[in-house]
């Protein structure tokens, strides 16, 4: 009898591919180098936030003085 590896996600949901404009990936990978996370967390706070915001969280104090 073969039993059926469970998945962590719940039944109905499903991971949808997203197409990223170019500039949009740009500066999702500026983020993601200056907050040393993932592109793919720096994206999900994106769509949570908006990248104008998230951006704003990782400048640095001399570049916002600036």
């Amino acid at each position: 009898m073969k039993t059926k590896k469970r998945s962590k996600m719940p039944a109905g949901s499903a991971i949808i591919p997203l197409n990223v404009p170019g500039d949009m990936r740009k500066r999702i990978r500026v983020a993601s180098d200056k907050a040393r996370l993932s592109d793919a967390d720096i994206m999900r706070l994106a769509i949570d936030r908006g990248i104008g915001l998230v951006e704003k969280m990782f400048h640095r104090e001399e570049e916002q003085a600036a």
